[in-house]
């Protein structure tokens, strides 16, 4: 595959670098449909310098016997910890026990400089849009207990697009998180792995064409025998080709164009918003609970 690495992705890479060096913990947060897929070998080399709480987002959206397993095999994903959130439903108990992990890992490590500090400063990081900004407000508003938002957060890949200055999550202890731009691997390593990123929506839709992901997302869910698309989309059964479902996802919500063909109309399916509707609702978990990774798992 071609390279994608805009020029924010480089900067949060030099800027990690700088800070790491000051930072007692990193925070890798990614999204647990695709637990292997997409992170970044540059950021898993400077994880090893320090302790590493791998958070899996999302997990909402992955089915039970993927969970289960990555519960258990925290080494296997390369983390000291491994904790699981769901960023719609998050809990206070979410939040303390990843404050009770981190003051754990860190009081395991020498410490050397930052010894006589006696604040804690936690780096964030992971690929674009798996939910670090969410994850820093929602310690922020429920460890200090402040509204509002101290990192800017949105569902468009690649939002933060600088490192920000340290933020306050917690007052006894002190601690600091420090929010970082959303950086993917320098070279996507082939089309499969391209297609299951932008199918999570951490790559942006229009790189690959939102019809071209649905294609893939049909094919991994009739592979998979996950077939709930059938009845949602008023199908007789599960079929491969994707024009025919976008044909019924427009004819459901009567989203059709009119065309003009040798002067006369012709009202066509809106093929763009079945796409984009498909997209949105596979995201919304409506279509089944996957993890693209399991064969790597198994």
């Amino acid at each position: 595959m071609a390279t994608w690495f805009p020029g924010h992705m480089y900067k949060g890479i030099q800027g990690m670098q700088k800070r790491i060096g000051d930072m007692d913990c990193i925070i890798e947060v990614h999204d647990a449909r695709i637990p292997f897929t997409g992170r970044n070998p540059i950021f898993d080399r400077h994880a090893k310098m320090r302790p590493h709480i791998l958070v899996l987002s999302k997990v909402d959206l992955v089915d039970k016997k993927s969970v289960h397993w990555m519960q258990k095999n925290p080494d296997k994903l390369g983390a000291t910890e491994v904790i699981l959130a769901d960023m719609k439903r998050q809990t206070l108990r979410t939040s303390n026990l990843l404050v009770e992990k981190m003051l754990e890992v860190i009081d395991h490590t020498d410490r050397f400089h930052r010894s006589r500090n006696e604040s804690y400063h936690v780096l964030v990081a992971g690929i674009p849009n798996v939910g670090k900004s969410t994850l820093i407000n929602y310690l922020r508003n429920t460890t200090l207990k402040k509204k509002g938002k101290s990192a800017k957060v949105g569902g468009i890949p690649g939002i933060t697009k600088s490192v920000m200055e340290r933020i306050k999550i917690c007052e006894d202890p002190k601690i600091y998180l420090v929010d970082t731009p959303g950086v993917l691997t320098p070279r996507i390593e082939s089309a499969e792995v391209a297609l299951q990123l932008a199918a999570c929506n951490t790559v942006r839709s229009e790189v690959l064409g939102e019809e071209l992901i649905c294609d893939y997302i049909l094919y991994y869910l009739n592979k998979h025998g996950l077939t709930r698309y059938v009845e949602e989309y008023g199908l007789d059964e599960p079929i491969d080709n994707i024009h025919e479902v976008l044909k019924a996802i427009a004819k459901k919500y009567d989203k059709h164009l009119k065309h003009r063909v040798s002067g006369e109309y012709q009202v066509l399916p809106n093929f763009q918003f079945a796409a984009h509707k498909m997209l949105h609702d596979f995201n919304r978990g409506l279509l089944a609970e996957v993890n693209f990774n399991w064969e790597m798992m198994s």
